[in-house]
């Protein structure tokens, strides 16, 4: 019994110490843009590069690939979602694994916010969202500033009726390719007819969310691998008196 219970803790400790694996089975040097609208925008931004890529290290100089590349990757600090605005931060994750480093931004935008959406209004070039009392409305165009030699999906669902759309509709899912081809010349529209009566007006005060949370969750986890470390020392401790 012993033994076994010997063996249990050391995985859950090495578990532990290893961290994160990756998440998504994206490709090497990819974006992934994730947006569900509900009665909040829902955004997920999945960054997948090479754990030895020079693009950490390299940047074209432009504000908006700095951004989404190269800080998410390279410091610390905490990454805000909506333009001129640090109020609000997103949750950010990096993970290591299979030679990939993952970089994952999320947030939940009310309506009112997603029109200063950080992603939408420095990575391109021409934006027009439009919040009607019947309708959400979303016209994309331009260059896209955040390109750096990223294959960028563009992937849009709702909750409610996508009415109109000029991307490629899968599944209930709207999808647009950025590519070398295209990055200059990118055309995005989708039309959602919602109530907007039944949209989040005020973000839900949750203690589960959050900076404070985020912060909790790094100190459990040291805690943990403290009590894991004293465990496995009791445990050796007794198994030598037996």
């Amino acid at each position: 019994m012993f033994r076994y219970l010997k063996k249990i803790c050391f995985i859950l400790l090495i578990m532990l110490l290893v961290g994160c694996s990756i998440k998504y089975d994206n490709k090497i040097n990819t974006i992934v843009y994730n947006l569900n609208i509900g009665e909040v925008f829902n955004e997920r931004i999945v960054f997948t590069l090479d754990s030895d890529s020079d693009k950490l290290d390299n940047t074209i100089g432009d504000y908006a690939n700095e951004s989404f590349t190269y800080q998410l990757f390279k410091t610390n600090d905490d990454f805000f979602p909506i333009a001129n605005s640090e109020k609000y931060f997103y949750n950010k994750k990096i993970n290591k694994g299979n030679n990939k480093l993952e970089g994952i931004l999320e947030y939940e935008y009310l309506e009112s916010e997603y029109d200063y959406s950080k992603f939408i209004t420095e990575c391109f070039e021409n934006y027009d969202l439009i919040t009607d009392k019947k309708y959400f409305e979303a016209s994309i165009s331009g260059e896209f500033y955040c390109w750096n030699d990223f294959d960028v999906d563009i992937n849009v669902t709702s909750e409610y009726t996508i009415v109109d759309s000029n991307g490629e509709n899968i599944n209930n899912k709207y999808i647009w390719n950025i590519n070398k081809d295209n990055y200059q010349d990118v055309d995005i529209y989708y039309r959602v007819y919602r109530n907007y009566n039944d949209q989040l007006k005020k973000h839900k005060s949750s203690f589960f969310s959050g900076k404070v949370f985020n912060n909790l969750k790094y100190i459990f986890g040291i805690i943990v691998v403290i009590v894991m470390f004293f465990v496995l020392f009791k445990l050796y401790k007794n198994g030598k008196n037996e």
